[in-house]
């Protein structure tokens, strides 16, 4: 998967193959200090009439140190479940033994 953003704010549209098709998804990118925030809506399918015909994602990256990444990940919720949120912390392997 490769996905383009544009780094001026404006909307940067991405394709991503799921399952039974493709899924547009359209993204912002801005820096909110020293963490990279971008922020994804996602067109939603088969839903009942009056529903929410988007659902959003807030990826947030930091460098917590030199070589240690914090991604953060916020999904909003659907049919009136709350939001969700999950952290990945990812370790520079430079090859040195521990």
């Amino acid at each position: 998967i490769k996905l383009v953003y544009r780094l001026d704010a404006s909307v940067s549209p991405n394709a991503i193959m799921m399952g039974r098709g493709f899924q547009q998804q359209r993204s912002t990118v801005k820096w909110d200090g020293a963490s990279l925030v971008i922020r994804t809506e996602c067109a939603l399918d088969d839903l009942p009439p009056g529903e929410p015909a988007t659902n959003g994602i807030t990826q947030v990256l930091s460098l917590d140190s030199p070589s240690l990444l914090r991604v953060q990940v916020t999904r909003d919720g659907i049919n009136g479940s709350p939001a969700s949120s999950t952290i990945a912390l990812y370790a520079r392997n430079d090859g040195a033994a521990r």
